[in-house]
């Protein structure tokens, strides 16, 4: 349900809909499952995200602590206004960037 894919040594991660308490238990299943420590960074697709609730952002906050261990950058990638607008309320911007879309993640993970 929570499709991913490399491109190159970057992995990116599609969220679709609603991330909330339904999607943030698969999405921190999906996470255990990849072996973060073989990538350069890691991009969380959000152009298709519609809401993200506390449950989702929490899911974000523990993927950052476990990626800061091997000082692997996240970022989320095509954020809407409304959701940009959560996670600003929230400070999540503070620990993790966001960005316009999945080439500009890229340039930052790969200048």
């Amino acid at each position: 349900r929570l499709p991913h894919r490399r491109r190159q040594e970057t992995m990116i991660v599609d969220i679709q809909g609603e991330f909330d308490l339904y999607v943030s238990p698969l999405f921190q299943e999906k996470m255990k499952e990849i072996d973060l420590e073989s990538v350069d960074g890691v991009i969380i697709d959000f152009s298709r995200v519609e809401y993200i609730d506390s449950s989702g952002l929490g899911a974000m906050v523990g993927l950052r602590k476990k990626l800061l261990m091997t000082d692997t950058p996240l970022l989320i990638a095509g954020a809407n206004d409304s959701v940009k607008k959560i996670i600003h309320l929230t400070h999540l911007e503070n620990l993790i960037t966001t960005v316009a879309d999945i080439n500009a993640a890229i340039e930052l993970i790969r200048p």
